[in-house]
């Protein structure tokens, strides 16, 4: 939001990347552990490298996953991310930029590019290193400098933002906040 009210200064339509970590396995760390993954799925071992709290989310991961077609652990993490994760990422992005009167278009998301995408083979998608297909189509447009950096995410220092006195990682500051928000709205 703070970033959205900066960019209307200057403009009143954005492109934003969100969709491309989900379609290209640009979390490839998740992705290469459901790949190589060789006994049944669990949720807690798919939560230990999803979650950034020390709260579990396995209860709402579990149902969320309910009713995925798929039997691999790479399916199922796939859809996931593709559906339920994507979605509330969409679902940021237009809230932060609509209370700006921004438009923030999301060219990843565009059902000709999930089409296609579908059905890829692992190998195919994520390379050596994450979100390999962009960074074949952009290898001689973009500096190689940009192509082979290390993923860096948004990092929103949320340990200072939600820092307090208890013995409670940022995150879980974040979510008792929320969870105090929304009591108050009662």
């Amino acid at each position: 939001y703070k970033m959205t009210q900066q960019v209307k200064k200057k403009n009143t339509v954005v492109i934003s990347g969100e969709g491309a970590d989900e379609l290209f396995w640009g979390y490839d760390r998740i992705f290469k552990w459901a790949h190589n993954l060789e006994r049944p799925f669990k949720i807690s071992e798919f939560d230990e490298y999803y979650c950034y709290g020390s709260h579990k989310d396995d209860e709402v991961i579990d149902f969320a996953l309910e009713k995925v077609k798929g039997t691999s652990a790479l399916e199922k993490i796939a859809y996931y991310f593709q559906t339920i994760h994507l979605e509330g990422l969409l679902r940021r992005v237009d809230n932060s930029t609509m209370m700006c009167s921004v438009e923030a278009r999301v060219p990843f998301v565009d059902h000709r590019l999930v089409e296609m995408m579908a059905g890829t083979p692992f190998k195919w998608r994520i390379g050596n290193s994450f979100k390999e297909p962009l960074k074949r189509i952009f290898k001689d447009l973009i500096t190689n400098k940009i192509i082979t950096r290390k993923k860096i995410g948004f990092p929103v220092p949320l340990e200072s933002i939600f820092a307090s006195t208890s013995n409670k990682r940022g995150f879980d500051n974040w979510l008792d906040y929320n969870i105090d928000l929304l009591k108050c709205k009662r």
